[in-house]
């Protein structure tokens, strides 16, 4: 539900899954991702209003 008029979604994604976050992690969510290697993009969409926000890092092993 939403807090205040608003629901926010933090994003974790890699390759292979999706993690979502709901409102400060009152509801989750998981995914599991078949993405193909050549893919080089993310889109993101939203019916009426939203405030998007986007951080990428590099993880090396």
């Amino acid at each position: 539900e939403p807090v205040d008029g608003m629901i926010t979604l933090r994003c974790l994604m890699d390759r292979f899954s999706l993690e979502i976050f709901i409102n400060d992690g009152r509801q989750t969510a998981s995914f599991t991702l078949y993405t193909p290697q050549n893919a080089e993009g993310i889109t993101f969409a939203a019916e009426g209003e939203a405030e998007i926000s986007v951080e990428k890092y590099t993880l090396s092993f």
